[in-house]
């Protein structure tokens, strides 16, 4: 149960990070 949530936080953070690429962009 632990893994797996930790694969989902992974997830998470990774679809969060290639989602706010233009953001990091623009703050450049």
């Amino acid at each position: 149960v632990v893994v797996k949530r930790l694969v989902i936080v992974f997830l998470v953070m990774f679809a969060f990070s290639v989602y706010s690429e233009d953001e990091k962009e623009v703050v450049k």
